[in-house]
């Protein structure tokens, strides 16, 4: 499956750079037939479905909680218990009638604003990762995921995780990471709309994406997803996260790494030592970067 490949900006080491997203529609198509992401998928179109008829965002909350757990979202029940309940129910409120104001109007909306309604909610040291999960499954034009492989990728605001789900990252690091989101699907809208309907024909008759919803899901992929995405999974070989010289992207190499099958971390093709897999790898780089 091929499609139009996505460069974004990015931060790193305080500058920005350009990444390209590769493949992305082979990419979406694997993220949704993980059961978490599918089931998660199914439970925010109905809670988006419950607002759209008028059922009220308070009401919808205590159905809001338990979907995150289908992201891996870290929170306990007892937590979310206390959430459901006043004073932090009338947080939630606040924050997502900021939220869901959409990606144009938070691309130029303050941090602080953004900042201010968060920090009530972290109330047994719950951070961005955390919150972000709740809340994209009731925002999802407008949200993203935050856990920290996300944030690391996207602001270069915490360190690069090993743990694929870690959620350590602080509840002010929200803010930042919803104004780079916004700003990212902005400055994409088009391309991210043209890509939303190409992966609708391919789900038919599921329900076309709006462009944060897409970029939401490549966003996991590019920065963490792409672990978890080897062999059946991937349709033999695996994706690896991959670069020579100042060319890197997330692409898909046949075969298993020849020393280290399970190997997550960056790949500099510069210094592999040569083998059949370096060969693919380098093939394989040199084609997802080329724009179809």
């Amino acid at each position: 499956m091929s499609s139009t490949n996505l460069t974004i900006e990015r931060t790193r080491g305080g500058k920005s750079e350009s990444w390209t997203v590769t493949g992305p529609l082979a990419k979406l198509a694997l993220r949704g037939r993980l059961p978490g992401a599918f089931s998660f998928d199914r439970a925010t179109e109905a809670l988006n479905r419950a607002r759209a008829a008028g059922v009220a965002t308070g009401d919808l909350l205590p159905l809001a909680f338990p979907s995150s757990w289908l992201v891996n979202s870290a929170i306990a029940s007892t937590t979310m218990a206390r959430w459901a309940l006043p004073p932090f129910a009338g947080y939630f409120r606040t924050l997502i009638g900021q939220l869901e104001i959409g990606v144009h109007e938070l691309a130029a909306l303050d941090e602080k604003r953004i900042t201010d309604a968060v920090r009530p909610l972290a109330i047994d040291g719950q951070g961005a990762g955390a919150i972000s999960k709740v809340v994209a499954s009731l925002v999802p034009k407008s949200v993203p995921l935050m856990p920290d492989a996300a944030i690391a990728f996207a602001i270069d605001a915490v360190a690069n995780p090993t743990a694929l789900d870690a959620q350590t990252a602080a509840a002010d690091l929200f803010a930042p990471m919803l104004k780079w989101f916004a700003r990212t699907v902005v400055a994409h809208e088009g391309l991210l709309r043209e890509l939303a309907a190409q992966d609708a024909k391919a789900r038919a008759p599921a329900k076309e994406l709006e462009p944060a919803q897409l970029f939401d899901r490549l966003l996991w992929f590019e920065s963490a997803g792409y672990r978890v995405m080897r062999g059946p999974v991937a349709g033999g070989g695996g994706y690896h996260w991959i670069g020579l010289g100042e060319r890197q992207a997330i692409v898909r190499v046949p075969g298993e790494h020849p020393t280290d099958p399970k190997r997550v971390d960056y790949i500099d093709l510069e210094i592999e030592p040569d083998s059949a897999w370096k060969s693919e790898a380098l093939k394989a780089l040199d084609d997802a970067m080329k724009s179809t």
